[in-house]
């Protein structure tokens, strides 16, 4: 008896949790910002010229918004544009020769930081719980840094630092 009033207790909780969960479609979603619903093109620029930019195309690809990035901080964003990573709301551009990572909010491109320490010409980037795997060219290493406030923790000497990527979490916190 006791086990049927609480299944039914239950599965009562359970109806009324899923009826108040429940949306009538009502609800206006407000875009994040211009550049979220598109393709991000990262245009790598001349050797040793400061004409890194970023590209942003609809994606119908009816539009094309040429050099975003310096249309939204009115500066340049520096040289070889290298790679790029995603975490959150930010966006972490990886600029090799400029030896910077420039941290902008993905949805509106406003720079956010700059990470210049501990880098030798950057070239990817892997995020596993709360750090930053960033590879380094010369000398080989891998920069980790809290994904927090961008601080630096520490770096691991390579032989080859070409690209990382996450294989588990777990693990990745274990070696920090």
């Amino acid at each position: 008896m006791k086990l049927r009033k609480l299944t039914n207790w239950a599965l009562g909780a359970l109806l009324l949790a899923n009826v108040a969960c429940n949306t009538s479609g009502d609800e206006v979603v407000l875009p994040k910002g211009a550049y979220e619903n598109g393709i991000i093109i990262a245009n790598e620029g001349k050797f040793n010229v400061p004409q890194a930019s970023v590209s942003f195309a609809t994606q119908d690809l009816s539009t094309v918004e040429n050099d975003v990035y310096n249309k939204n901080n009115n500066e340049v964003l520096g040289m070889q544009f290298q790679g790029m990573g995603f975490q959150g709301d930010n966006a972490y551009l990886i600029l090799s020769n400029s030896n910077k990572i420039q941290v902008v909010n993905r949805w509106n491109f406003k720079k956010e930081a700059t990470i210049s320490n501990n880098l030798a010409l950057p070239r990817y980037i892997a995020f596993a719980n709360s750090y930053m795997y960033v590879t380094n060219s010369y000398p080989a290493s891998v920069s980790v840094f809290k994904t927090s406030d961008n601080s630096f923790v520490k770096k691991i000497n390579v032989t080859n630092a070409e690209h990382v990527v996450e294989i588990g979490r777990a693990s990745c916190r274990e070696r920090v």
